[in-house]
C-alpha cells in the first residue's frame, strides 16, 4: 500500500500529545536502526542485574538522526527505560531526558518491520498537510507491550514526532 492509499483508508490513528519531562536510562548505539533490539537486550539485562526493573514506567526507542540523510553505520539511537525520577547511570547505561513538548503520535499495531509504511505516511502525507513542522528533538517510538510475549500482529507501539505549529 502506498502512503496516499493508507491516508485515504484512515489506516493510522493520530493524536497530539504534550509530553512532560521524562527521565530515562539508555543503551546508546551507532548503526542501523533495525539493530536497536540489541541495545534493548543490553538495557534490560543491565537493569535486571541492578534490580531496577520494577521502577520502569515505559520503554522507548530514541532516534537522533534522519535515516535518509546519513549512512546506516553513522545513525545514532538509544533504547531507553523511562522512570518517574532521575536514576544514576548504571554500567554502560547513560542518563537521558525526553524533551518536554508537543508530539504527533501515530498508533501502530503489528510487527515493527511494518512500521516503514507508517513513517512514509507521517512524513509524506500527514506532516506536509498538517500545518506542523518537526522540532529539533529526537523522534521517539514507544513500545506498549512486550514483543517476546505478544504475537507479531498484536504488537502495539507509537511513533512520536516532536512538532510545532508552522
Amino acid at each position: 500500500l502506498n502512503a496516499a492509499r493508507l491516508a485515504k483508508a484512515g489506516a493510522f490513528l493520530m493524536q497530539l500529545r504534550d509530553l512532560p519531562l521524562s527521565h530515562a536510562l539508555g543503551a546508546h548505539r551507532t548503526g542501523s536502526y533495525i539493530g536497536l533490539d540489541q541495545a534493548f537486550g543490553t538495557l534490560m539485562a543491565t537493569l535486571g542485574e541492578a534490580g531496577k526493573m520494577g521502577g520502569i514506567i515505559g520503554a522507548n526507542g530514541v532516534f537522533f538522526d534522519d535515516s535518509d540523510a546519513l549512512p546506516e553505520d553513522e545513525l545514532c539511537s538509544a533504547a531507553v527505560a523511562l522512570f518517574a525520577q532521575t536514576e544514576a547511570p548504571i554500567g554502560s547505561l547513560k542518563q537521558l531526558e525526553i524533551e518536554v513538548g508537543t508530539y504527533a503520535v501515530l498508533s501502530h499495531k503489528g510487527p515493527y518491520s511494518d512500521m516503514r509504511a507508517a513513517y512514509d505516511w507521517l512524513f509524506g502525507v500527514w506532516l506536509p498537510e498538517g500545518g506542523y513542522e518537526l522540532r529539533d528533538a529526537p523522534i521517539l517510538e514507544a513500545y506498549l507491550n512486550d514483543p517476546s510475549q505478544t504475537a507479531p500482529a498484536d504488537v502495539l507501539s507509537e511513533i512520536l514526532l516532536p512538532i510545532e505549529v508552522v
